[in-house]
């Protein structure tokens, strides 16, 4: 048995796995300022020991995103210790969910295929190796959203409520994994049930079952979002529930992402890199079959992806959820023309060229955004004041354990600062270096194309 598996395509996604994993631990720094965000905000968590109070970044209340992600970081540490590979646990294992997940949606579409085809395209995807690594929430709420679909496609097939309760549950959690935006991916191939179902199930049985499934989702929401909201003031509440949502939509938010309505045309040739190159892939799209699945693919891309172009708000990552739709897409456009020993040279391939790209930008580009040498010296004054210039992120949060706050100080307003905390140290982003010549220069970075210093008063001064 032992000597099987280790033949089998489920011990090779597991030791490309690791690949990828020490990849990211050896070579990738903590990515600014997202990752060293989340992990912050995991890390404050991890100190309060209260995983039901109102969330928090730089000590101060954080209502951007729910909870799930820094939970399942808060158990990884639990068990391994606090560490930034331990975080990075919980991320690895919902990006490898997805390619078993996606095997189990593709053969219930597609009986006659074969799930391994589908998984080494999904594997081999641009989109997977870019984002599948990061301390993010798109992977896991693409876990999700699959398993949501899986029991839809259960429920179509034998009209039993137990799969619409599931489905509920499996939805409530991606709420809680990057909020109801959750529904969004999930939504149309309900909506749209009877044009791809067939009629197999009664309009009223089929649209009473969402009805159930809406309202089970909504049992995780509340039991974290009570005690949360009891904790919290009127403002936080404000911003947690509806701004998070409505702002983004309609891009009445500062961190909406204003983009225009093209945004993701112009991305969308990536979701199907590199397996756009296969002249198979454009035979392929000669012969369409019509059937109860490719008509479920389309009604679950088709219409979510137009949802997300009408939408204000736009980050390419929120087509990440929809990447298993194109893979089953692409698979069925290999079923005859393209082996799954093919498909695996190029999944094997594609880790080979993200391990050399890691080595080369570990001595290129990453050191530019690394903040380590900006935390060995920072540390000494962990029990002072500390100040940033400006637009403070939580880039020090996790990386520096940080215990307090940081000040978020305007450049115009350090000098101030300095007299009111002479024995602080203060981290200033500029472009000139004119801009600290009054300060004392404790280390000086290259940081996201600018200096990044570490100062602290100029005795002179």
């Amino acid at each position: 048995m032992v000597s099987r598996f280790l033949k089998s395509d489920a011990a090779i996604f597991a030791g490309l796995g690791l690949v990828l994993f020490f990849t990211c631990i050896f070579l990738r720094p903590l990515m600014p300022i997202d990752e060293t965000r989340y992990m912050g905000v995991a890390w404050e968590m991890w100190l309060k020991k209260g995983w039901f109070d109102p969330l928090t970044m730089n000590f101060e209340p954080y209502s951007h995103k729910p909870p799930l992600l820094f939970w399942l970081i808060n158990i990884s540490w639990g068990i391994f210790g606090v560490s930034r590979w331990a975080g990075l646990v919980p991320v690895m294992l919902m990006t490898f969910a997805n390619i078993y997940l996606v095997g189990i949606l593709y053969k219930k579409l597609f009986p006659q295929s074969d799930a391994a085809r589908v998984r080494w395209v999904m594997f081999g995807n641009f989109v997977f190796f870019f984002y599948g690594t990061l301390m993010m929430f798109d992977m896991g709420l693409c876990a999700l959203v699959q398993t949501a679909l899986i029991c839809l496609l259960n429920f179509a097939r034998n009209g039993r409520w137990r799969w619409m309760i599931a489905m509920g549950l499996v939805l409530g959690f991606g709420v809680l994994m990057k909020g109801p935006v959750a529904y969004l991916y999930a939504i149309f191939p309900v909506l749209f049930g009877p044009k791809w179902t067939q009629g197999s199930i009664s309009n009223g049985r089929w649209y009473g079952g969402f009805l159930i499934a809406f309202a089970v989702s909504v049992v995780p929401v509340l039991a974290w979002l009570i005690p949360v909201l009891s904790e919290a003031d009127h403002q936080f509440a404000f911003w947690l529930v509806w701004n998070q949502t409505a702002g983004r939509v309609t891009g009445n938010f500062s961190s909406a992402h204003v983009r225009h309505f093209y945004f993701y045309l112009l991305l969308i040739p990536l979701l199907f890199l590199p397996w756009a190159f296969f002249p198979a892939f454009w035979r392929g799209i000669k012969s369409f079959p019509q059937n109860s699945g490719t008509r479920f693919l389309f009604f679950w891309f088709v219409p979510t992806f137009i949802a997300f172009c009408m939408i204000s708000g736009k980050q390419a990552h929120y087509l990440v959820p929809l990447m298993p739709a194109v893979a089953m897409f692409i698979a069925e456009r290999f079923s005859t023309n393209v082996s799954i020993s093919c498909l695996r040279r190029v999944g094997i391939l594609m880790t080979a060229v993200f391990l050399l790209a890691h080595m080369v930008a570990a001595q290129t580009t990453f050191p530019r955004y690394d903040l380590k040498p900006v935390v060995d010296v920072v540390e000494p004054f962990k029990g002072k004041d500390i100040a940033y210039v400006s637009n403070y992120h939580g880039e020090l949060g996790f990386l520096a354990r940080m215990e307090h706050g940081i000040d978020d100080v305007n450049m115009t307003d350090i000098h101030a600062w300095f007299k009111k905390h002479p024995d602080g140290v203060a981290m200033i982003r500029y472009k000139d270096p004119e801009e600290v010549k009054d300060f004392n220069v404790l280390l000086v970075d290259r940081y996201r194309g600018r200096f990044l210093g570490v100062v602290t008063a100029d005795s002179k001064n």
